[in-house]
């Protein structure tokens, strides 16, 4: 029998005593809460809120059936806690590492203990911060399609409470939380919801970690890509130039282009595109020859011999991105 059920016959004092001998109010608790033998948290609640709104009971008795109800969830919750407790404390600890394998002391403010399966898994917040960010920002083909959190050493997903536990330990120990998990948090960790209320923050999330994370040549290209279509100042890359230092130029760019194209806010596109258009142009106008290859010509001695060889270097000089002529005084104008 569920526990929230013996805590109201131990209250009413249901044992051997008649359900005649019950007053009004105690035998409405009983019929609403134990004789229809269903229970769930909304069912509960919903026989409150409707007891509340019963036109056949006088204010004074809508107060005491709050009081007792009350009293109630007070011991079901400490009973629970003490569950959980003792559940905590008989626990084995299977893991006390992090995911690159350095052991965690866990008196450490950035580390937290999570139950689950009656075992204890020691982690880092930094890591859970990344597990349930990476899960939520999931977007194959920059298509939203968030994940289940999981835990990475059984594959178990993480309950509601322990989502729970998590988020007011990462706002407890750092005082700073991911958007995408906060947004989580306000959809109530309902992963529908969450997708459906906030597809445009997944979508703006997967293009920043897609240009992050891609490879140089996939991000190479992609440059070329852009420079195609909206290269009105017309810079011009030599097909040698580095790839990597090409790309770590372009990568700031790169993230306003893919926003112009893929982010789901139609003002987002337009500013994107506004930008991308000035950006390049201020880069064309510091260096014009931006992207050029020079030849130089020189020579050295080998055998009494003078030997010519030609080398070569790319003209890489480019403003700063983020770089604001505004000053600090006017910037509000």
């Amino acid at each position: 029998m569920n526990t929230f059920f013996l805590i109201i016959k131990k209250y009413l004092k249901i044992t051997d005593v008649p359900f005649q001998n019950l007053n009004s109010l105690q035998k409405i608790i009983y019929f609403l809460f134990v004789c229809k033998k269903e229970y769930s948290i909304e069912i509960k609640f919903k026989y409150f809120i409707c007891e509340l709104n019963n036109i056949f009971l006088t204010e004074n008795q809508k107060e005491d059936f709050i009081n007792i109800f009350c009293k109630l969830q007070k011991t079901y919750f400490a009973l629970s806690r003490f569950a959980y407790m003792y559940k905590y404390k008989k626990a084995k600890i299977v893991v006390d590492f992090d995911l690159c394998l350095s052991p965690i002391n866990i008196n450490n403010k950035n580390s937290v203990c999570l139950l689950q399966e009656n075992y204890k898994f020691y982690f880092k917040i930094n890591d859970l911060i990344n597990i349930i960010d990476t899960a939520l920002s999931n977007s194959p083909n920059f298509f939203s399609d968030p994940l289940i959190s999981k835990n990475p050493y059984n594959n178990v997903p993480f309950n509601k409470s322990t989502l729970y536990n998590i988020y007011f330990s990462i706002i407890s120990k750092t005082f700073i939380v991911s958007e995408l998990i906060y947004k989580f948090f306000l959809s109530n960790f309902d992963l529908d919801k969450f997708e459906k209320k906030y597809e445009y923050l997944i979508r703006d999330h997967a293009i920043q970690k897609y240009v992050k994370n891609s490879d140089d040549n996939t991000l190479y290209n992609s440059v070329f890509s852009m420079l195609n279509s909206y290269n009105y100042a017309s810079i011009e890359i030599h097909p040698n130039f580095p790839k990597k230092k090409l790309v770590d130029i372009m990568k700031p760019y790169l993230i306003i282009y893919f926003s112009h194209k893929y982010s789901l806010i139609s003002t987002e596109k337009m500013y994107s595109k506004n930008i991308l258009h000035k950006k390049l142009k201020d880069l064309c106008i510091f260096n014009p020859a931006f992207g050029r290859q020079y030849i130089k010509v020189q020579y050295y001695f080998s055998k009494n011999k003078k030997i010519y060889k030609n080398v070569y270097t790319y003209n890489d000089k480019h403003i700063p991105f983020y770089q604001d002529s505004r000053t600090f005084l006017t910037s509000h104008i």
